[in-house]
């Protein structure tokens, strides 16, 4: 179970750089989801809110920045181990793969990705292949992710995870129940401690969720697209159990609770 931010992602030859607020978040039974929302728009709130706080009556749907002028990449999936060094990512959403079906046409399946891993210092070391979000070629990538501590990391002040770690930490992972009332709807939501993040996929659109408990309450620091058909962590969570079923406010999605600890 670990809460990462990647340091650095390098495209050989080309130089290490980061552009991207990343913050992945992989539960103890490998449910992950993976959000890249460039710096320059993080954080990111709903034109709709900002424009109901103003009073003002606009179509909030044409406010909506372009999904890829606000995020350079997001994922959702599981990881599957393949020895000590290899994770095999295996994406059931990936906004890549939607925008070039968006763009072609045509049925886009999402890549899988194998990544290997080492020690870089006090960090991790990436190696893989993948399509860059840039020219949609696929190729040798070099990352460099930082595990941080899931309770006293905050948006303002980063936190590493001491070396020692902590397992015991509170975890929970929902996905959308299939044939809910919308179609071609697939999604994922998870929570450990005090951040929380998930993704929807409705069709040809894709919406997108970050939260951090500041003590007293959640915050938004994500708003993208229709982000009330994500559970409720202030009325949904509480006594759950895996197999229990949450509905959005509005009823159109349920969520089941597939993972807590």
């Amino acid at each position: 179970m670990v809460l990462s931010t990647r340091i650095s992602i390098q495209w050989p030859p080309s130089e290490p750089k980061e552009e991207a607020n990343v913050l992945a978040m992989t539960t103890a039974n490998n449910n992950y989801v993976d959000i890249r929302i460039f710096k320059s728009q993080y954080p990111y709130h709903l034109k709709a809110n900002e424009n109901k706080k103003q009073n003002e009556t606009l179509n909030d749907k044409t406010k909506e920045l372009p999904f890829r002028d606000v995020f350079e990449l997001c994922l959702a999936g599981t990881e599957v181990p393949l020895s000590e060094t290899k994770i095999k990512f295996v994406n059931t959403i990936n906004s890549q793969a939607l925008q070039e079906s968006i763009d072609s046409g045509q049925e886009v399946e999402a890549d899988e990705d194998v990544g290997t891993f080492s020690e870089f210092g006090l960090d991790r070391k990436e190696i893989g292949e993948m399509k860059s979000p840039e020219d949609g070629v696929r190729k040798l990538y070099v990352e460099i992710w930082r595990s941080l501590d899931p309770w006293r990391h905050t948006p303002q002040n980063e936190v590493r995870e001491s070396v020692e770690g902590n397992t015991d930490k509170d975890c929970l992972a929902f996905e959308l129940v299939e044939n809910t009332m919308k179609n071609k709807c697939k999604g994922k939501f998870v929570k450990i401690e005090n951040w929380a993040q998930g993704i929807i996929q409705l069709e040809s659109t894709i919406v997108v969720t970050r939260k951090w408990f500041d003590g007293e309450k959640w915050v938004n620091l994500i708003e993208y697209g229709e982000c009330e058909l994500f559970p409720n962590l202030e009325t949904d969570v509480h006594d759950l159990v895996v197999g229990n079923v949450v509905k959005t406010t509005n009823n159109e999605l349920s969520w089941i609770c597939i993972e807590k600890s």
